[in-house]
């Protein structure tokens, strides 16, 4: 069980990084991904639906981003968990600008 605590050192660093909701979508979920990945290595045992809080974007729109990121080989996601496949590919469109 993760909790609310394992969530809040997430939180924090979204915080310092600027990625907030004036981001695009698909940046702030790429770094949210890769920040979770440092934490947890390549398998993410996070839903879609908190990937969205901790992104402020609503439960479709991560769902929809993140099927985008698995059609394009960069991620897969199972019931309760998203795999990190390409990280490199998730860094560069972080790197990107608005």
């Amino acid at each position: 069980a993760r909790g609310v605590f394992s969530l809040q050192p997430t939180a924090q660093c979204m915080q310092g990084l600027n990625c907030s909701s004036q981001e695009p979508v698909e940046k702030r979920i790429a770094t949210m991904l890769l920040q979770l990945q440092k934490t947890n290595g390549a398998v993410l045992p996070f839903t879609k639906r908190e990937v969205a809080e901790l992104t402020a974007t609503t439960v479709e729109t991560a769902i929809r981003t993140i099927s985008v990121f698995s059609k394009k080989g960069w991620v897969a996601s199972a019931r309760g968990k998203i795999t990190i496949k390409n990280p490199a590919a998730l860094q560069k469109l972080t790197e990107s600008s608005c």
